[in-house]
């Protein structure tokens, strides 16, 4: 006898690990057989993960898709972009739902000149923000994260370093993009010249 169960967050709470599972058989009354019970351990892994503990199967890359250019006084919208079920598993079309909240990600914001060196550390840390279901991701198992930056930032190129914030639920690679902030460049415009 098997019976199928959905592994979400309300069967795996913590995500991957390994659990005791246990059946029990009640026999009736006048059964010809004894009631019985036994537990095995079952191993869960994120997704993304391979049988080694930590290493990666590339099937959950994130893609930076927040603004990449931006004008002064303006606080920089970031996104990423979590895909599932890419590579090796484009044929799994079991995906990890982001409703729960269990997968984060930390966005860092560093000067491009000496990104993780910096002395002064990122210009700008956010703390975990949640993976959410994108609208796509009924069909493409794809979450986002998204934040804006709590203020503008100096004129400059910064690297974007997006980390994932350890969940039992993902394993995802980390991901680094740029931004650049300057004053905005207007176009469109014709200068003495030009009919009507």
């Amino acid at each position: 006898m098997s019976v199928p169960a959905r592994l979400d967050s309300d069967l795996i709470a913590v995500g991957g690990k390994t659990y005791r599972v246990t059946a029990a058989f009640v026999a009736d009354v006048d059964s010809d057989y004894s009631s019985s019970s036994g537990q095995v351990p079952m191993a869960v892994r994120p997704e993304g993960a391979l049988a080694t503990p930590g290493r990666r199967d590339g099937s959950t890359p994130m893609q930076y898709t927040g603004v990449t250019s931006v004008g002064l006084r303006v606080r920089p919208r970031l996104v990423v972009t979590v895909m599932q079920g890419q590579g090796s598993e484009t044929g799994d079309t079991e995906n990890v739902d982001f409703t729960g909240g269990g997968a984060r990600v930390r966005f860092l914001l560093y000067q491009i000149d000496c990104a993780t060196t910096c002395p002064t550390g990122p210009v700008f840390r956010s703390r975990g923000v949640a993976i959410v279901d994108a609208a796509t991701w009924a069909t493409t198992g794809h979450g986002r994260a998204v934040i804006r930056a709590k203020r503008p930032l100096p004129a400059g190129t910064y690297r974007i370093f997006v980390t994932r914030v350890i969940n039992g639920y993902l394993l995802v690679d980390n991901l680094n993009a740029q931004l650049t902030v300057g004053p905005a460049k207007a176009s469109g415009f014709v200068d003495r010249s030009g009919a009507v």
